[in-house]
């Protein structure tokens, strides 16, 4: 199978031979599409002479303004981190995610967000991935670069891209999994239902649980369809409470 539906992102590289290292690493492992979100100066020898065969990806790659930017065109977004935040969304290994995602790439886009090689990912940037890739090591304070990282999950989708059965799927975008969870926020908000830890943690679960099977288009139309008949009755509730 072709990976050329698979985008590598990297947020806010301030180490240029990061970027180079990067392409590197997605040359030697049949990628291509190299996204950068903000990225310091990286056209000198330095990122070039860490690239080698991977110069045409730095030359090629899309650069932008903001992560929403980045993502806004892709079916399905998955994060990378070294921390274990289970309450937020699904974490897979680095091996489970590439067999999660392999089969939904020959038919849709899928963007792996790397974030601050310090920092990492925030909790309100993971909000735009579906899925989360963590890479699990024996030692506490471990500690990868961004380079590594990304040959790391290269080499994880190169592996098993060798042997994988293609989904049909038609995969909602990210923006239209977006504007679902704020439809969902939205409805409970008109209900007097008290979610525990408030509306936002709640809307995290939902999360987790479309993030474990990626949601096609026409399961959003459903979706919406029937948070649209419950807005209903509740409105229909309300003008007969405000006639009284």
């Amino acid at each position: 199978m072709k990976l050329s539906n698979i985008h590598i992102i990297l947020v806010e590289p301030r180490v240029s031979e990061n970027i180079g290292g990067a392409a590197r690493a997605m040359k030697n492992m049949g990628l291509a599409n190299l996204r950068l979100v903000n990225p310091a100066p990286y056209k000198n020898k330095h990122t070039y002479a860490l690239a080698r065969k991977g110069k045409n990806i730095v030359d090629k790659a899309k650069v932008y303004d903001s992560i929403e930017s980045a993502i806004k065109d892709l079916d399905l977004v998955v994060g990378t981190t070294s921390k274990a935040r289970l309450d937020r969304v699904n974490h897979f290994t680095v091996g489970e995610a590439a067999e999660k995602i392999l089969p939904l790439a020959k038919k849709n886009k899928i963007g792996i967000l790397f974030g601050r090689e310090r920092t990492g990912l925030t909790n309100e940037e993971m909000q735009y991935c579906s899925i989360v890739s963590r890479i699990p090591q024996p030692a506490k304070n471990f500690s990868l670069n961004i380079a590594q990282a990304v040959m790391i999950h290269c080499y994880e989708l190169y592996i098993k891209s060798t042997d994988v059965k293609v989904a049909d799927w038609n995969l909602a975008t990210n923006k239209e999994m977006q504007m679902l969870y704020k439809h969902l926020e939205t409805l409970l908000n008109r209900t007097s239902f008290k979610a525990s830890g408030g509306t936002m943690k709640f809307v995290h679960r939902f999360r987790r649980i479309f993030g474990r099977t990626p949601l096609e288009e026409r399961d959003i139309r459903l979706l919406h369809k029937f948070f649209s008949i419950m807005e209903y009755h509740i409105g229909k509730k309300e003008r007969i409470q405000n006639e009284k």
